[in-house]
C-alpha cells in the first residue's frame, strides 16, 4: 500500500468532515472553541504542534498521536 502526503508547504486547506450530529464533531467544535476562549492552551498546543512537525513533518500518524494527549485532556476537562 501507497500513500501519499501532499508537500505540507504546499497545503492550502485542512478538511475535517463528519456526520452532522456526530459525538467527533462535537469532541471537535468542544476543542476548537475551547481553544479560541483559552489563549494558554492554544499556545500550548501550537508548541506542541511545532515540536512535533518539526521532528518529523511527513509521520502524519507520529503527530496525530503526539498531539492526543494533549487534546484528550482538555476534553476531559471540559466534561
Amino acid at each position: 500500500m501507497v500513500v501519499l502526503f501532499p508537500d505540507i508547504g504546499r497545503r492550502s486547506h485542512h478538511l475535517h468532515i463528519f456526520e452532522a450530529g456526530s459525538a467527533n464533531r462535537q469532541s471537535l467544535l468542544a476543542f476548537r472553541d475551547h481553544l479560541r476562549s483559552h489563549p494558554g492552551d492554544a499556545a500550548e498546543y501550537g508548541r506542541i504542534k511545532a515540536l512535533l512537525a518539526a521532528a518529523d513533518d511527513r509521520d502524519r500518524p507520529r503527530y496525530r498521536a503526539g498531539k492526543a494527549p494533549f487534546i484528550e485532556g482538555v476534553l476531559k476537562r471540559l466534561g
